[in-house]
Formats: C-alpha cells, sequence, structure tokens
C-alpha cells in the first residue's frame, strides 16, 4: 500500500535557522551566506541521491542555482523572526526504483507548488535503510522577473495543504499502477481450441465436485504467469 506521508513544516530565522544552511544540509552542498559570511558545507553527507531548483515561469534564470536562490531568499527578508521556507517532507514507496521515485517526487512539486508560483528545491535522499524520501524547500514570496516581492498568505492555508496530501496520495498510487504494470508478464495465447478443452474440465470439476486445475499446457502456463504477476501486486492492493 503507498505511503502516503506528507510533512510540512516552517524554516524561520526565529528558530535560529537559515535558508542557506538548510538547503546546503538536503542537498549535500557548499553554500557561502552572503548576509552572515558564513560558509555552510556539507558536501561529505551521504545518501543524497538526486536534486534539482525548480522555477516558476517568471523567477530570474540565475535562481536556478542553489545558492543564488537561497542568498535572495535571505536578502528579502529583514526581520530577526522572518519565515523563509516552508519545507515538505515525502516518504517514496519503496516498490519503485530511483528514477521512478524522483519523477513522482519532480513531478508532484511542478504540478503543486510550482504552477502555484513558488520555487522548489527538490531533493531526494535514501541511505538504503529502507527510508527513501524527499524534501522540497519552498519560497514564501511571490516572484517575478525582478525578484521577491510580497508574502503569499494564501499559501498558508491549512486548505491547502489538505488538498497537497490529497494529491500526493493520488500520485503515488499512479505511479505504483504504473509499476506494477512496468513489472507484470503477460499471459500467452490460448486460443479457442485451448479454451473449449478448459471449459470441458471446469464443468466436469463442478459437476464431480473437484478444485479445477488445467489440463493443456497453454492453461498450465497462464496459470503460473498469474501466480507470478500475484507476487508483484503491492500489500493492500492497488488495481
Amino acid at each position: 500500500m503507498a505511503s502516503y506521508h506528507l510533512c510540512c513544516k516552517v524554516i524561520s530565522r526565529g528558530q535560529g535557522r537559515s535558508a542557506t544552511a538548510a538547503a546546503a544540509y538536503r542537498a549535500a552542498e557548499r553554500i557561502y551566506d552572503r548576509r552572515t559570511g558564513i560558509k555552510h558545507d556539507y558536501s561529505r553527507k551521504q545518501g543524497i541521491v538526486r536534486s534539482e531548483v525548480l522555477l516558476p515561469r517568471d523567477a530570474p534564470e540565475p535562481y536556478r542555482d542553489r545558492g543564488e536562490l537561497w542568498n535572495a531568499v535571505e536578502a528579502a527578508e529583514t526581520r530577526s523572526n522572518s519565515r523563509l521556507s516552508r519545507e515538505f517532507e515525502l516518504a517514496l514507496p519503496r516498490e519503485l526504483n530511483h528514477d521512478e521515485q524522483w519523477e513522482l517526487a519532480r513531478g508532484w512539486a511542478e504540478r503543486e507548488l510550482v504552477s502555484r508560483g513558488m520555487c522548489a528545491d527538490v531533493c531526494m535522499h535514501d541511505r538504503g535503510d529502507g527510508n527513501p524520501h524527499a524534501f522540497i524547500m519552498c519560497t514564501t514570496r511571490e516572484i517575478g522577473p525582478d525578484g521577491f516581492g510580497a508574502k503569499n498568505r494564501g499559501w498558508n492555508d491549512k486548505a491547502l495543504l489538505v488538498d497537497l496530501r490529497k494529491s500526493w496520495e493520488r500520485e503515488q498510487n499512479m505511479a505504483l499502477e504504473r509499476a506494477y504494470e512496468r513489472d507484470r508478464e503477460p499471459t500467452v495465447h490460448e486460443g479457442p481450441a485451448v479454451r473449449a478443452v478448459e471449459s470441458r474440465e471446469r464443468e466436469r470439476c463442478a459437476a464431480e465436485g473437484r478444485e479445477y486445475a488445467p489440463v493443456t499446457d497453454r492453461a498450465r502456463e497462464n496459470e503460473q504467469i498469474m501466480e507470478r504477476n500475484a507476487l508483484v501486486e503491492r500489500p493492500g492492493g492497488i488495481i
């Protein structure tokens, strides 16, 4: 069964945190914070599979660089307790491979966050402990060609968070269904003659009170294929 875990947290200067440090840690990179003069170096951190900064259409292109984006966020916030970023943590289905997990997280971020005007910094982690997950740091201000503008208070709406959790659930199930179809072995063609033989055998078993078992090679082969396919199905059933 899909794990629908989606957790949302706020990264705030009032918590003693910085967006540059959080971004460097999530992506295992070096980022120099121009506001404080501190170099955050997490380049030795392990378990990062992939990362990418996603931008809305009108955002400045230099913000695709992680350091540029989060330094711009820090510069736009002047208060000592400013909310710097909203972060989503997503549990990724273990049934998917890394490419599928990445496309799931990245695609969800594009459709649900970037389409609303947020910049989204997506980082996928897997330490091999059976808990693959993604962190998505999002900006809190409107953005245009000249940089950041006013805070978007609508992004704080609890109803939006409920909708995001529902969409994450839907997209996980869709990804699992695609993976199931990918792994599912097709059955062999039986033809009318084989089906007629098996139909007569089913009738004979029903009349004699016996459990039906295929009697032709093709039908037996298909029964084995269907048993293997049943092992591919996810716990809880996704089809």
